[in-house]
């Protein structure tokens, strides 16, 4: 009987620990810039025809802490967070979120290991 219920708590753990690393569906808040820097503003777009153009402004605060800006066609889609650089694979403080739907509300979250697509009303 301790067998089956260790059994069945391993698979609620592996099950939970799962979950928390696939993309999240709900609404969540976009990052303050508040005591960030823009550091560096990159094209994404390598045939800059000016048609769908996606731009990335990253932000600093220390060492530890940035924030990436995703926009395209003047519309903000995406922004990534990373606020702890020196374990960059801790889903709890660094992830991305994203704009689904062109509506301003960011209503996916993602892992910094999982693909971050540019929504399809950009495209």
């Amino acid at each position: 009987m301790k067998t089956k219920i260790l059994l069945l708590l391993v698979a609620l753990l592996v099950s939970i620990a799962l979950q928390s690393h696939a993309m999240e569906k709900g609404i969540f808040q976009p990052p303050s810039l508040e005591g960030y820097t823009l550091v560096q503003t990159k094209q994404l777009d390598k045939d800059n025809n000016g048609s769908r153009e996606t731009t990335l402004e990253i932000y600093a605060k220390g060492k530890t802490k940035l924030i990436g800006k995703y926009i395209t066609d003047g519309k903000v889609w995406g922004w990534a967070i990373y606020n702890d650089l020196q374990n960059r694979d801790d889903p709890f403080k660094n992830f991305s979120i994203r704009d689904s739907s062109g509506d301003g509300i960011f209503n996916e979250k993602y892992t910094t290991t999982e693909e971050y697509p540019l929504p399809d009303y950009l495209k």
